[in-house]
């Protein structure tokens, strides 16, 4: 018998390209045996690999919106080093678009996009490339629906990488422009702040404000970049402007860090405005800071200031300001139960700070220059 392996090795190739897939499946398994034992480690390699795309390209057929068998397919491929390979099989995955326009729907789908991008900046080392696949991605998501902050901020970032300060700039705001989100306005911010520029920064923080002015931590963060500025009257205005917002999502937080901030201050008599302006809010949402938080900023200010006065003087304007423990009682903090549960420690503190005050005397009257509220004038 004449051996011809080349002859019966193309016979095989051109039979498994030209047959229907669903019916090569067994002259798979016979090309499989044949190079195990006529070929060489590249070539069993090869049927391996030809019969791992034949898996693929079955699973795939079947559902195009299978986008884990696209990411299988693609490392695949990726393990061949074929950069045009790779490339026809990335371009194939991201034309199949998720059926509706929930974004739980394009989660898994926008991932192919950045895959590629990456593989054409890292892999095929080329820029050029990976810019117009973030362009493109970009352009494809409906915005107006949904957004994918990653999205922006690679493209950003790839700018950045190749030395386009205004392209990332660019984008980013074009970014805010048409779908603004929290991590987007905080990333342009550390951005900008990594570079030195203070103004852009402030100009960043104050759109961000603009947007989304119940933020507290927005508020927080936008105050501590004047505090690391030495800009105290700032810090302290924007700290007045946060606490005065009808609507914030944690008070308790911005209220804290306000007390906070002012007992760094030197000045000590202004270190108390900040309680005696939660006293006067206790009309507003903002009374929903718990009692414990109060607790632990009286103990402080006792320990800083004034000793066992202060804290006896702070607890009592706050266990005043809370009211009778009647269900009855009209006291401004009678219908929030997480504060009155908190009176029992509040009372027990109030009397071992009432009795330091008692052994110790009070302060220097000039430490409180400022009005104390009605029910303690």
């Amino acid at each position: 018998m004449v051996k011809e392996i080349d002859r019966a090795r193309a016979i095989y190739k051109y039979a498994l390209d030209h047959l229907p897939k669903a019916a090569a499946q067994q002259l798979y398994t016979r090309f499989v045996a044949f190079e195990k034992q006529h070929g060489s480690r590249e070539g069993i390699e090869d049927v391996v690999l030809s019969k791992r795309r034949f898996t693929y390209e079955q699973e795939i057929a079947d559902n195009p919106l299978n986008y884990d068998a696209w990411f299988d397919y693609i490392k695949l491929e990726e393990s061949t080093g074929n950069h045009d390979k790779i490339r026809d099989v990335y371009e194939r995955a991201v034309a199949n678009l998720p059926p509706g326009n929930e974004k739980r729907f394009w989660r898994r789908y926008i991932y192919l996009w950045i895959k590629y991008a990456l593989f054409e900046e890292l892999d095929a080392q080329d820029g050029d490339k990976a810019r117009e696949v973030y362009r493109a991605a970009l352009k494809i998501v409906p915005h107006a629906s949904f957004t994918f902050a990653k999205l922006w901020l690679l493209a950003a970032k790839l700018e950045i990488r190749t030395k386009r300060l205004p392209a990332a700039r660019k984008i980013l705001g074009l970014a805010l422009g048409t779908c603004p989100k929290d991590k987007l306005f905080r990333e342009y911010i550390q951005l900008e702040l990594t570079l030195g520029n203070i103004d852009r920064c402030r100009a960043l923080y104050e759109k961000y404000l603009e947007w989304n002015p119940a933020n507290a931590q927005a508020w927080l963060k936008y105050a501590e970049l004047e505090v690391l500025l030495a800009e105290s009257g700032r810090a302290r205005a924007l700290y007045e402007l946060a606490i005065s917002q009808p609507v914030l999502d944690m008070p308790e937080a911005l209220w804290k860090a306000y007390i906070d901030f002012e007992i760094a201050q030197v000045s000590q008599p202004i270190y108390f405005q900040p309680y005696f302006s939660l006293w006067a809010s206790a009309d507003n949402s903002h009374w929903s800071v718990h009692a414990t938080s109060m607790l632990e900023c009286a103990l402080s200010a006792g320990r800083r200031v004034g000793g066992g006065w202060t804290c006896s003087l702070l607890l009592g304007m706050l266990l005043l300001q809370m009211g009778p423990c009647t269900p009855e009682a009209s006291g401004a903090l009678s219908s929030h139960r997480h504060v009155q549960d908190e009176r029992p420690c509040l009372v027990a503190t109030w009397f071992h700070c009432r009795g330091f005050h008692v052994r110790c005397g009070p302060p220097s009257p000039h430490l409180h220059p400022y009005p104390l509220p009605g029910f303690l004038s």
